[in-house]
């Protein structure tokens, strides 16, 4: 999410997504997709920030996803490693070692 002052940009709203976009696709290109890269949301609300000087603020939320193609045909247990601790949101909780189950959305 970003929030933008109009009144300091001639571009559209839909040119400063555009410019936000952009800026998310170099932070991908210049920090993720190399050896030993990692996540900062910090360096990511920086780049976008510095897409445009209209954009006053920006707010990210990271959400962590593995897909794995399941065999429903017989019992067997996954283990899904994400390298990453498992924090729950607000109002949630994650208590390990019960079972987790398929939910579709």
């Amino acid at each position: 999410n970003a929030r933008y002052n109009p009144l300091k940009t001639e571009k559209s709203g839909g040119q400063v997504v555009s410019d936000i976009q952009t800026a998310i696709d170099n932070y991908n290109v210049n920090y993720l997709n190399k050896f030993g890269g990692y996540y900062s949301d910090l360096d990511l609300n920086s780049f976008v920030r510095n897409s445009n000087p209209a954009i006053l603020t920006s707010y990210t939320k990271l959400n962590l996803e593995k897909r794995f193609t399941p065999n429903f045909d017989t019992k067997q247990t996954y283990y899904v490693d994400f390298q990453n601790e498992i924090v729950p949101g607000p109002g949630k909780k994650v208590e390990p070692g019960l079972d987790w189950q398929y939910q579709k959305k």
